[in-house]
């Protein structure tokens, strides 16, 4: 994972199976990634990142904005 975070990271509870999202977001790999140090993950609605609709897209997009410009 540390080759592949970014500066950044928006990441969102998976659905679909029964997995624990924080036995990743408690690892220390996930720990010792730049951006959870630097405060900078955005965790996204499950719910509200799913669809693709021009309304939920319009959504997702004013969240992104947001989030980086904090």
């Amino acid at each position: 994972m540390p080759e592949y975070a970014g500066d950044y990271i928006f990441t969102s509870a998976w659905s679909g199976d029964d997995s624990d999202p924080e036995v990743v977001y408690s690892s220390t790999i996930w720990q010792g990634l730049p951006a959870v140090k630097n405060h900078r993950v955005f965790k996204l609605d499950p719910q509200s990142s799913f669809y693709n609709d021009p309304v939920s897209l319009e959504a997702q997009l004013e969240f992104f904005v947001t989030s980086l410009t904090k």
